[in-house]
């Protein structure tokens, strides 16, 4: 059954207040062969929530169980959703123009400095082939995620909600390491720059936009070290871990931030919960079936 099906509908109305708007959100979890779906009821706000199955099943367990998982696959597919959209559309130009800048000058002028441009030139490529490989990702949880959103896919797993952490992990280290690259090079840049105005062979190949980029390469450092240490997980040296280190890190960060979000949700549930059993009541992206 899709979260769009009016049977679902019909139970969620079961613990809907008056004036309540009612959300189902995409794709539900199996428990045991019955297959359960997160509710959450509006009013100007969020008012509450019920974990809902069409199969009725009376073990509280189970439901409790499915909760887990629903929680931490709204919370994951929302994360990706818009900080992995708006990763991926951060508009490079500026990145592939000073590449090209210093690809061309490294190839064609002769310069005592030339391994400083090389350096430069390699933390350009570096930043922007994680930039392809942080697209291929996010095109690749996309194109998964709307299976569920369109109905062409009931349910998610396990294996699937998993798999979401660990995108959130790499797609933090993909961030981190490109901010990272450029706090590290802002100084060496302000000496490209300069030798670059200064050096006739050189300068022939500063246009308008080569001379605008290199002069915002060259600034920002404190911007950059306050992102880093955004980004820092309680870790002061998340620049020393490796790169299973750090998504390890983003990973237990993400966990425990689903740990925090469960435990609000549970103080309104709806159903089930400790006062009611299943024998008496016979958030962005997420939420979309609206009525």
């Amino acid at each position: 059954m899709n979260y769009q099906d009016p049977k679902l509908k019909d139970i969620s109305k079961k613990h809907k207040k008056i004036l309540e708007k009612i959300s189902i959100q995409p794709g539900g979890y199996v428990v045991n062969g019955n297959q359960f779906f997160l509710v959450v009821y509006r009013k100007k706000r969020i008012k509450g929530y019920t974990v809902i199955s069409p199969q009725y099943p009376k073990n509280v367990s189970h439901y409790m169980e499915a909760l887990d998982w629903l929680v931490k696959y709204s919370l994951y597919v929302t994360s990706l959703s818009e900080d992995g959209y708006f990763r991926a559309s951060i508009n490079m130009s500026s990145f592939e123009v000073v590449y090209a800048f210093l690809k061309q000058v490294t190839e064609q002028v002769n310069f005592k400095e030339k391994p400083l441009f090389i350096e430069c030139l390699n933390s350009v490529e570096y930043i922007l082939n994680l930039q392809d490989e942080l697209i291929d990702q996010y095109n690749e949880f996309n194109a998964e995620q709307n299976k569920l959103d369109q109905s062409l896919e009931e349910h998610f797993t396990k294996e699937y909600v998993n798999d979401l952490l660990q995108f959130v992990g790499e797609l933090e280290y993909i961030q981190y390491t490109q901010l990272n690259t450029q706090y590290l090079t802002v100084d060496k840049f302000k000496e490209v720059y300069k030798i670059a105005k200064s050096n006739p062979d050189i300068k022939q190949y500063l246009n308008y936009d080569v001379r605008f980029y290199l002069s915002k390469f060259s600034k920002g450092k404190k911007g950059f070290r306050k992102s880093l240490q955004n980004l820092s997980h309680k870790n002061k040296n998340m620049d020393q871990l490796t790169k299973e280190e750090h998504i390890a890190a983003v990973k237990q960060t993400a966990l425990e931030s689903a740990e925090v979000v469960k435990a609000k949700i549970l103080k309104i549930l709806r159903f089930p919960n400790s006062n009611l059993s299943i024998k008496q009541n016979v958030m962005i992206r997420g939420f979309v079936c609206e009525f």
